[in-house]
């Protein structure tokens, strides 16, 4: 899979099957996959107020996010002490 930056944390994501979408800001910060799995299984789940196990667009996504922003937190806390 690739994986594009779009804006602050939403990312265009590249699969064999499609190119999706994936905000991570939106339902409450759990995130938004624009894949047929995140409309049919995810977000019926999270309308029902279950915190289910998100598509693989949505992992990627978060794991991506993590990296750029852990470095500039981890700067910011040292500049803290």
């Amino acid at each position: 899979m690739k994986i594009e930056p779009l804006e602050f944390l939403a990312y265009q994501v590249t699969g064999q099957e499609g190119v999706y979408r994936v905000c991570l800001e939106e339902n409450d910060f759990f995130g938004h996959c624009s894949c047929a799995h995140f409309a049919y299984r995810v977000q019926p789940a999270l309308n029902r107020g279950e915190r289910p196990w998100p598509c693989k667009h949505l992992v990627l996504a978060r794991m991506t996010a993590w990296s750029e922003i852990a470095p500039l937190l981890a700067k910011h806390w040292n500049k803290q002490k």
